[in-house]
């Protein structure tokens, strides 16, 4: 069984994460990614089938085409599926990308700190809960 792709990964238990999949969801142009967190079961299914081994790994990672993007490139890549103004996040792509991971690290490095955990997983509606996987 082939894994759904494009999917994107993240931190289930982050506000901030949660909240950029909302997002996600709200901007998207048309329902093409699928999602879970990254301490899901289905997550162990597709790096091993991918041969990926991101444990310990603290970052959104998206995966399309059996391509593993992580961290700035990562975001990169999901906003191309998304509306604008979200879209335009893309062009940040044009900044060297020592300098968006950096950023993207020092964000990630404070995200509990400053948004917090959340008290519940995210759960879809029925429109989209055939994309997410556990």
């Amino acid at each position: 069984m082939k894994a759904k792709q494009p999917i994107v990964l993240f931190d289930g238990q982050c506000s901030l994460c949660s909240f950029f999949v909302r997002l996600i969801l709200k901007y998207e142009k048309e329902p093409k990614l699928y999602f879970s967190s990254l301490d899901s079961d289905y997550v162990k299914y597709v790096l091993s089938d991918l041969n990926c081994n991101l444990k310990g790994l603290n970052t959104v990672v998206f995966i399309n085409n059996d391509e593993v993007y992580l961290k700035s490139l990562a975001v990169f890549k999901v906003v191309t599926y998304l509306r604008f103004p979200l879209s335009i996040v893309q062009y940040f792509r044009l900044l060297p990308l020592a300098f968006s991971d950096f950023v993207y690290d020092l964000v990630a490095k404070y995200r509990i700190r400053l948004f917090g955990k959340v008290k519940s997983c995210y759960i879809p509606d029925d429109t989209n809960r055939n994309r997410f996987f556990h």
